[in-house]
């Protein structure tokens, strides 16, 4: 659980601390009052909200890209088609068969209502229309199968593959969906997830833009963890006007609390439970009890006072 500082600490000064036998002038800081949060913090990536990858059913060569990266899509549109050649050669064969066998089935019909064939050979000509009607559409569903076909509308986000390539069956060829509205999908630790609400604000950072952090909205948890890795899945909502982009890796943290009026001082300023206090002119090691701190703060519970005036870094005496 971390405490993230809304605001940095001012250095008010210098303190030279020469006289009590340690090295360097120290600089001070003024304890102020500001609110602060809990969180817990989680690395998840950017997606979209509607999207999937598409990939052949059957390793085959892939012969044409019909959308490309950027391109738009609607739901039910070809993006790529896989090698089909042999496949309408056998179609072909079976359309053949199937057309001889609609005339034989309704010549044994009109014989059979002469007394010209028996039954038996009448049911013999059904049933080889039968299967030939059949074996038609099998084939059928068979070419349409080497389609790569979008369920979404939106554009064609990536392409893994070239024309001309054999793909193996189920790898990931296209990457399909709308660039908006994108979210963030997160793993959090399972002694965590108990402090995680639908709801919460959760705070965001990535590599691409250093110096910002976007917001978002825990949207879904999800009920079932990972017993291997002890996580569980969060969804976090963005708005529309994100600049964050589809697979970016962001730092996540879900804001549990907020606490107003927090004393916080630096992490360096307090050593085994001292701190040191500039009072009327001199230096008071004073005992603070802390709560919990991050990288670089601390929040002090008990021992100081807004306006306090303290060494920012608590000085080790000379040997």
């Amino acid at each position: 659980m971390l405490i993230l500082a809304l605001a940095a600490l001012a250095v008010v000064g210098i303190w030279y601390v020469g006289n009590a036998g340690w090295r360097t002038p120290q600089e001070t800081v003024v304890v102020t009052q500001r609110e602060v949060i809990r969180a817990v913090y989680a690395t998840g990536t950017i997606e979209p909200v509607h999207g999937t990858a598409l990939a052949p059913e059957k390793t085959g060569r892939l012969a044409k890209i019909v959308r490309n990266e950027g391109q738009s899509v609607a739901a039910g549109d070809v993006v790529a088609e896989m090698d089909s050649r042999l496949v309408q050669e056998r179609l072909h064969e079976a359309e053949e068969q199937l057309a001889f066998a609609s005339k034989e089935v309704a010549r044994h019909r009109t014989l059979l209502k002469a007394g010209a064939v028996s039954h038996s050979q009448a049911d013999t000509a059904e049933r080889d229309y039968g299967e030939s009607r059949e074996r038609v559409h099998a084939i059928r569903q068979e070419l349409q199968d080497l389609k790569l076909i979008s369920p979404v509308n939106g554009v064609v986000l990536r392409r893994a593959v070239e024309e001309g390539q054999t793909l193996p069956a189920g790898a990931p060829a296209f990457w399909v969906g709308s660039l908006r509205p994108l979210r963030v999908t997160a793993e959090v630790d399972e002694e965590d997830i108990g402090k995680i609400q639908l709801g919460q604000t959760a705070l965001i950072k990535a590599d691409a833009f250093l110096t910002q952090v976007f917001e978002g909205t825990v949207a879904e948890i999800t009920p079932q963890g990972d017993p291997v890795n002890k996580v569980f899945r969060i969804r976090i909502a963005l708005p529309d006007d994100t600049p964050l982009m589809i697979n970016m890796t962001v730092e996540v943290n879900v804001v549990t609390d907020r606490i107003a009026n927090a004393l916080v001082i630096p992490n360096e300023s307090e050593s085994g439970g001292f701190v040191w206090r500039l009072l009327d002119g001199k230096l008071h090691r004073q005992p603070v009890t802390v709560g919990e701190r991050n990288e670089s703060q601390l929040q002090v519970l008990q021992g100081l006072s807004a306006g306090d005036v303290i060494l920012k870094t608590a000085p080790s005496p000379k040997k």
